[in-house]
């Protein structure tokens, strides 16, 4: 009998009568029918070699009747390496740096999913477009108390149009432009919102709320998720987050994460009016990027369950059209527009397949975006 456990960086989730297991090191999944789900189990209350007594007192039938079959399904968990010393799981980033005097003044106190942060800033026209750009992410209650991240954006030398930004004390990005910095910047606190909200889930993905509930859309880059995701705010629907959902494992419902909606050039044409009103320090970069301050009503004054998940892809000029997705390539699609699940462990996995299995998942290609907005909408 093979002498060893299952690692613990390897997590299942319930399939049918068998199971479904992720190794967290490569992203493989692994479908496992009744019996071998059963073996895999049995490895979480100890070592292979008790596996055989662990199901025979289940199934009333002999442990040595059932060692050979063990034997054969454990010699295949093993050659798949899902078998080795119980180590752990990644841990959540450490603690905050001992607090240091900031640099600069204050622009205030921010949320990012879970995560709160102070922003300073040393340059009065830097602040005034990052003031705008987090402004969405601006907690309501300046005063609330609690441990803090914090960034400085600092502009180190007056000759020079660059500026220099840090995010708890460690670099994030030196003598940058101050457009290249900002969305540097966003990117780090979306890493942020991941990483500081343990207890999601979170996608790639945009969502937004509509008045049956909230709909995720996860995509590669580029793929027009955050054309699509602003074509609904423009259409009347909630804005929820552009680029990283956050889901709640327990009640399956959005976290809302409303951070300024991340366009690029190929979006301008389509949404002109969404046109920000930037500063000339960043004229020039608003060429290549916009920030979009969401309008309309904010998603966190409710609660938001998912009821569906839509994956579009923008082909100019092709016919839109929704493609229902089967359940085991669901999984593999949320699986693939997914960040580290390491902080939400287990729970995390089981949450992202019940999703695929109890809601509905469709690819759309978008040939035009009002057609788009009017499909997702039509849902339901």
């Amino acid at each position: 009998m093979i002498t060893c456990t299952r690692r613990a960086d390897v997590v299942a989730a319930p399939w049918g009568d068998g199971a479904l297991l992720l190794d967290l090191e490569d992203r493989r999944l692994h479908e496992l029918n009744g019996p071998a789900a059963a073996v895999w189990n049995a490895l979480q209350l100890g070592e292979a070699d008790a596996v055989p007594d662990l199901l025979a007192e289940r199934y009333a039938v002999p442990a040595d009747q059932l060692r050979p079959d063990i034997t054969r399904v454990l010699r295949d968990f093993d050659a798949e390496g899902l078998l080795g010393p119980a180590g752990c799981t990644s841990t959540p980033p450490g603690s905050v740096p001992p607090p240091v005097r900031p640099t600069g003044r204050c622009l205030g106190r921010f949320g990012a999913g879970m995560w709160r942060f102070s922003v300073w800033c040393t340059d009065d026209a830097v602040a005034r477009e990052v003031g705008r750009v987090l402004g969405p992410l601006r907690m309501r209650d300046q005063t609330e108390s609690g441990a803090d991240g914090r960034i400085e954006i600092v502009h180190e030398n007056p000759a020079d149009l660059v500026v220099s930004i840090r995010c708890d004390g460690q670099p994030v990005i030196s003598g940058a432009p101050p457009g290249t910095g900002l969305d540097v910047l966003v990117g780090a606190i979306n890493a942020r919102a991941v990483s500081g909200s343990p207890g999601c889930v979170a996608f790639h993905a945009g969502a937004v709320g509509l008045p049956w509930g909230a709909v995720i859309l996860p995509g590669v880059s580029n793929s027009g998720k955050s054309t699509l995701v602003a074509g609904l705010v423009d259409a009347g629907a909630v804005y929820l987050s552009d680029e990283v959902a956050l889901v709640d494992p327990g009640p399956g419902t959005i976290v809302p994460y409303p951070k300024s909606i991340s366009l690029d050039p190929g979006s301008f044409p389509l949404l002109p009016h969404l046109r920000p009103d930037v500063g000339p320090r960043f004229a020039g970069h608003c060429e290549r990027k916009w920030h979009v301050e969401p309008r309309g009503p904010r998603g966190d004054d409710q609660v938001w369950p998912v009821r569906a998940v839509v994956a579009p892809t923008h082909d100019a000029g092709a016919t839109t059209r929704l493609e229902p997705v089967g359940r085991r390539q669901a999984v593999e699609l949320l699986l693939a527009n997914s960040f580290d699940f390491a902080p939400a462990g287990e729970a995390g996995f089981v949450a992202l397949v019940r999703l695929a299995r109890e809601v509905p998942v469709h690819r759309l290609t978008v040939g035009a975006l009002r057609e788009a907005t009017r499909v997702v909408a039509a849902l339901r």
